[in-house]
């Protein structure tokens, strides 16, 4: 989010937002196009526990493709990553941990 605005598609600033501020990092963790294998992803800190896992209903084994952080957040030179199901949820939960972030008024 930069200056009240999220970094995902839905949101107004994300071309702004992908030439001007370093997110790549971000951008590769969430969402559905995150990047979740260990030979593909440019990092590698955090990427099991990043990995939502579901299983299907009578299924025995577990499908762990989607990513837990729907979206992410930039706020002043903080790089937030969001939980959520998809990116909408990711979004609402960054717009309530960035209205706890800024000072009233």
């Amino acid at each position: 989010m930069v200056n009240g605005k999220c970094g995902r598609d839905h949101w107004t600033t994300t071309a702004i937002l992908r030439r001007t501020v370093p997110a790549a990092p971000a951008d590769e963790r969430t969402g559905r196009n995150a990047i979740l294998k260990a030979d593909e992803a440019g990092w590698d800190e955090g990427l099991k526990e990043a990995r939502a896992c579901t299983r299907s209903a009578g299924g025995d084994s577990s499908n762990c493709k989607s990513s837990r952080y729907g979206n992410f957040a930039i706020f002043g030179n903080l790089i937030l990553i969001c939980q959520g199901r998809d990116e909408g949820s990711g979004a609402e939960a960054c717009t309530e941990l960035l209205a706890q972030l800024q000072p009233p008024g």
